[in-house]
């Protein structure tokens, strides 16, 4: 039953991830941490967005905003990692005519045997979908069941930030219009805006669900060493995805560290577990004295608790 089984593997894989994922978060509290990143001047940043603070379609719409808004603040440690990734990919999506990821990608091509075809077997896009959303229902399911409240956050971010990461990449990959190995000539063209590849193109969409969701869960959890399995995961997968001529190897190293980003981001200004430095004390000060009446005007003195 090859059918059977294609659409059942990605559930069982789910379910595994949901309950090594929901024992690990049960163990004990989630360690709350104070932020050093500004939120002034900043849209749709601060801690009024934060979960628990806002509705998950409300935060979603903002963060599809306030994700791609955040390169304004990069700081150098962010430029140093995106001028790392780039001018790669850039290299090699040139020449135009004969990139050098298709050199790369015929040099794959040739050398495909039986064996590796069993040790990176293809993974369709349908099967991934299922699987992702696998992850995201049984981890609400589990989170109430067991009525645990950082899985029901897990699930909750999981869900805001791949929807807004999922979004911006196909606005990438449309404007970019890039055909992938497995399309059109399979040569890596460009077309712009006027030709859209899925699930082709680039960035790579699988490799960013997969980035996000497993450093989502690193950064929540505080380990380690999930991010050192995350980092051998992704190079599996990535692989899996250039043997099966799925994407080019730009795709693959494109699409990663937007996963990873976006994880961060959200992590940073989404997750309950962080607190902007000053921002969000300020939610919870106590003040008694003086202060301006904008109503009326003039001097009063009196009790305010903002929380």
């Amino acid at each position: 039953m090859p059918g059977v089984m294609s659409f059942t593997r990605p559930l069982v894989l789910s379910l595994s991830i949901v309950l090594l994922s929901g024992s690990a978060l049960a163990s004990g509290e989630v360690t709350k941490k104070t932020a050093i990143w500004d939120t002034e001047n900043t849209l749709f940043r601060g801690y009024e967005y934060r979960y628990e603070q806002m509705g998950l379609l409300s935060r979603t719409l903002r963060t599809i905003v306030a994700m791609p808004n955040s390169i304004r603040y990069f700081d150098k440690e962010d430029y140093l990692i995106s001028a790392t990734v780039g001018l790669p990919v850039l290299a090699l999506m040139l020449p135009l005519d004969n990139p050098y990821d298709l050199t790369f990608q015929r040099f794959v091509q040739r050398n495909q045997t039986s064996t590796l075809d069993k040790i990176f077997p293809h993974l369709y896009t349908i099967d991934f979908a299922i699987g992702t959303a696998g992850v995201a229902a049984l981890t609400y399911g589990l989170g109430y069941a067991i009525d645990n409240e950082p899985l029901i956050e897990y699930g909750s971010l999981f869900l805001e930030g791949l929807a807004a990461a999922q979004i911006i990449h196909s606005v990438i990959k449309i404007a970019i219009g890039r055909e992938g190995p497995d399309t059109e000539t399979g040569r890596g063209k460009i077309y712009g805006p006027t030709r859209f590849f899925y699930p082709a193109g680039t960035p790579s969409g699988h490799i960013l669900t997969y980035y996000y969701t497993s450093f989502l869960a690193a950064r929540y959890l505080d380990s380690i060493w999930l991010e050192v399995l995350a980092h051998i995961g992704g190079l599996y997968f990535a692989t899996s995805l250039i043997y099966n001529d799925q994407h080019f190897i730009s795709d693959v190293i494109w699409g990663a560290p937007i996963g990873y980003f976006a994880a961060r981001w959200m992590m940073r200004h989404r997750s309950s577990k962080y607190s902007y430095k000053g921002a969000d004390k300020a939610k919870e000060a106590l003040y008694f004295g003086p202060r301006i009446n904008p109503l009326y005007g003039g001097l009063e003195y009196g009790f305010t608790y903002q929380f």
